[in-house]
């Protein structure tokens, strides 16, 4: 033995992390320290001469192996921190973390593996993540509890109403003898009360199905004006002066309804603001650029609480007093902008006053630009029914969709430049599987939004594509209304440099 492969194992003795000293190519243990014996759970005289490979379990035996350890020196391996299962005698399987240096001493060639025990890290990563997942589940059981008191709160009233006069007409037509103006008088509060108590229902059934805005182009002064004319009589009654300073030319593809609805909300909340206040002022302007036009409504009154800026776009947290209000609109309005392809935000203070911005694209200019490109979307599934199925709905959707059978073809169109809008995989399938689709994306097509459509939708696999960063899952058989919010999901994420959308 060399003096210098002597001095090497002193070293080696003298680390206090785990570290073991294994030959090149064939990886066998040839010194370690006792910091290994208590890792691997055996006396060195049993671990010197047994393969490396025999420590771990096989995935980690492929991933030593793919970082051509054994090429030393014509590679140039990189397990630098790599995570790894190592498995100890007892058949107990640990995570670790390892770290390799390698080096040519006589002809010979070495690898020093440095392998850190990662289990009371991935202990406490774990109830970190059952910490935040309980928190999530109480959240989620405080956002229901809101939202079944709002309801109730706004149903019960003209449910009670309706209640009222259905009980005294009943009562009148068994005693009274009413005249049918009478009746009419009676069923008219019934009437009003059963459409208010739909708009409700309508309301809660936006919270969770995102409809596609109908954009048609819009003159942003009149669409101002219109708004501005419902509050005429309430800015009077309040003492509110009103300035609007908006370009006679400026116009936008809009869904001119829901943004009406936008200014609605934020001109009530406005007028809100302003009841503690004296000189009582709203400003609505409108600023345009190249790509979008930016909406600001200010108003002088209270600023907003801490504690609303952090809540108010949960539904059904309101600042009103019980009956003004459902506490939706702010959070509809930021549903409204973000189907546009918008953003909303605010600010607020009490020497300033709150200013709201609304920025909307100027979606006719990118139309116009790709009038005549059809997004581009894969489609990855064995069954070649079901993909005749996919692609045919895609077609209809507007899509432009290319077909494959396996994750392997599909990986084999993407190696080239070819521009692709997104990506929708089956997950069991022969050769390459769409885990293993996905994972490799984010390599060679790190950009490419990827969705899920799979008979196997599990919570194990939503939080695994979670992890992976994929942007939406549904299940089969597949809905119209799933795979037309899915692709819309993956256009608005694409990164081709291609402004895509559904065509209308």
């Amino acid at each position: 033995m060399s003096d210098k492969f002597r001095n090497l194992k002193e070293f080696c003795n003298l680390v206090g992390s785990p570290t073991l000293i294994a030959a090149v190519p064939d990886l066998k243990v040839v010194h370690c320290n006792s910091s290994i014996e208590d890792l691997f759970g055996q006396l060195s005289e049993d671990i010197i001469g047994q393969s490396l490979f025999k420590y771990f379990d096989e995935r980690s035996q492929k991933r030593i192996r793919s970082e051509g350890i054994s090429e030393l020196p014509y590679a140039t391996p990189s397990l630098k921190g790599t995570l790894l299962q190592l498995r100890r005698k007892s058949g107990r399987q640990l995570p670790v973390s390892v770290t390799t240096s390698l080096f040519a001493m006589n002809e010979h060639r070495y690898a020093i593996f440095t392998i850190e025990d990662l289990s009371e890290f991935q202990k406490v990563q774990n109830e970190k993540e059952l910490l935040t997942e309980e928190v999530f589940q109480v959240s989620k059981l405080a956002d229901i509890g809101r939202l079944a008191a709002g309801l109730a709160h706004e149903l019960n009233n003209p449910l009670a109403i309706i209640q009222g006069f259905a009980e005294d007409l009943n009562e009148s037509l068994a005693n009274e003898n009413p005249t049918l103006e009478q009746v009419r008088k009676d069923l008219e509060p019934i009437l009003a009360n059963s459409i208010r108590m739909g708009k409700i229902i309508l309301k809660m059934m936006g919270l969770v199905r995102a409809e596609k805005p109908q954009l048609e182009e819009v003159w942003v002064k009149k669409i101002i004006e219109g708004v501005t004319t419902h509050f005429v009589e309430i800015f009077a009654a309040h003492g509110i002066k009103c300035k609007t300073d908006i370009a006679e030319d400026l116009s936008l593809s809009m869904d001119p309804i829901r943004v009406e609805q936008i200014l609605i909300n934020i001109l009530n909340n406005a007028t809100h603001a302003l009841e503690k206040v004296n000189d009582r002022r709203i400003e609505i302007s409108a600023e345009s650029t190249h790509e979008s036009v930016i909406l600001k409504i200010w108003n002088n009154g209270t600023a907003i609480s801490p504690i609303a800026r952090v809540n108010m776009l949960t539904p059904f947290f309101t600042t009103k007093t019980v009956g003004e209000g459902m506490g939706l609109g702010l959070y509809l309005s930021y549903n409204i902008v973000k189907a546009h392809g918008g953003e909303i935000w605010f600010e607020s203070s009490e020497d300033r006053g709150t200013a709201f911005f609304i920025k909307l694209p100027k979606v006719s200019l990118v139309a116009n630009a790709n009038a005549n490109i059809k997004p581009r979307v894969i489609v990855v599934d064995d069954e070649s029914f079901l993909r005749q199925i996919l692609c045919k709905k895609l077609v209809r959707l507007g899509l432009s969709p290319v077909a494959f059978k396996n994750g392997q073809q599909a990986l084999s169109a993407l190696q080239g430049d070819e521009p692709f809008d997104g990506i929708l995989t089956d997950l069991r399938m022969p050769q390459v599987d769409g885990w293993q689709l996905i994972e490799t994306l984010k390599i060679i097509r790190p950009n490419l939004p990827v969705g899920i459509i799979t008979s196997f939708v599990s919570p194990e696999n939503l939080a695994r594509a979670a992890k992976m960063g994929v942007h939406g899952v549904i299940g089969k058989p597949i809905s119209d209304v799933d795979l037309e919010n899915l692709v819309s999901l993956l256009l608005n994420k694409s990164a081709t440099g291609r402004s895509m959308a559904l065509p209308s």
